[in-house]
């Protein structure tokens, strides 16, 4: 665990052993990337994002995940984290559809894209719909009311809100 510079000459010898785009190949090259991160990189991303410094929350994840795709695990974490910078909505969008695309029955999944859309005026009505029939689902309930809740106070005061908001209370 941690030894990039072997798990590397593995991979160099699996390149030679598999054809250009062998999905196996890609999925050595994802584990290698996740067994090798590093995590004090990656609680610096974290910590980050939390105080709300997206865009250098972003430029860290980018710089420990070279540039590619994030691993399955922090793809969530990610493309939230993208969506909330001033020019990083359109990607994470595009990030946590292609993610849920691969995985249409995960509920944090649907949860993460449903919380994204609401972080725009523009897709927040979406969100704030896949929100609330994501408060049925058990696994994510607990969250997805939360968000639905904090959409709402984005969404601000008006009578055009009425309905969401009865909607949430009831």
């Amino acid at each position: 665990l941690g030894n990039r510079s072997a798990a590397e000459r593995l991979l160099a010898r699996l390149r030679t052993l598999l054809p250009p785009g062998d999905p196996r190949l890609a999925a050595a090259e994802r584990a290698i990337q996740l067994a090798t991160a590093d995590r004090a990189a990656l609680a610096d991303a974290r910590r980050l994002a939390q105080a709300g410094q997206s865009a250098a929350a972003v430029a860290r994840y980018r710089e420990l995940f070279g540039g590619r795709t994030p691993p399955d695990q922090f793809a969530i974490e990610y493309y939230l984290t993208l969506g909330g910078t001033p020019d990083g909505f359109a990607e994470a969008r595009e990030g946590l559809s292609a993610f849920l695309r691969a995985r249409p029955n995960d509920p944090r999944a649907q949860l993460a894209l449903a919380q994204l859309l609401t972080f725009r005026a523009e897709t927040r009505a979406e969100g704030v719909a896949r929100l609330r029939a994501l408060a049925a689902v058990p696994a994510v309930s607990r969250e997805a009311i939360a968000a639905w809740r904090q959409a709402l106070l984005w969404a601000g005061a008006s009578p055009a809100q009425i309905p969401a908001l009865e909607g949430f209370l009831q």
